[in-house]
């Protein structure tokens, strides 16, 4: 089945179900392509996996643990850095494309509320996953 904006709507359609104003509390980085989002709502903790590999893209809950390494990578830090206690306010589609944004609502380094973005570009190889702040500046990526 091909990965498109009709599919992609969907998966934001049912995340929306499961996972709005959930609150981060656990985030993976297992391999160099793939970032998992521990996030409790309603009772009940969800894995948000976040697959930007190449040759099996995906975005999708998940109840499968995987290994991680001993030294989280640098964009691993960062996002516990900024996303650990923050609430996920929305889930967007952009232009029925296959792109999908994730707003939380944070806090700064000194405690002022902010929103920060990660924005998942599902393209096959172009695939990448992007930290922006509440204006949408580029804070870090996975894949530079």
């Amino acid at each position: 089945m091909a990965f498109d904006g009709i599919v992609t709507k969907s998966i934001v359609t049912e995340l929306e179900k499961f996972l709005i104003n959930g609150k981060i509390n656990k985030i993976f980085q297992p391999n160099k392509n793939e970032i998992l989002l521990g996030i409790y709502n309603l009772g009940k903790n969800y894995a948000l996996n976040c697959c930007i590999s190449s040759d099996n893209y995906r975005i999708n809950l998940t109840t499968n643990s995987k290994p991680n390494p001993i030294n989280a990578p640098g964009f691993c830090m960062l996002l516990r850095k900024r996303l650990c206690g923050a609430t996920l306010a929305d889930i967007k589609q952009i232009k029925n494309d296959r792109i999908l944004l994730f707003e939380f609502d944070g806090t700064t380094e000194i405690g002022d509320k902010t929103k920060y973005y990660v924005i998942c570009e599902i393209m096959g190889q172009r695939s990448n996953i992007i930290l922006c702040y509440n204006d949408y500046r580029i804070i870090d990526a996975i894949k530079w």
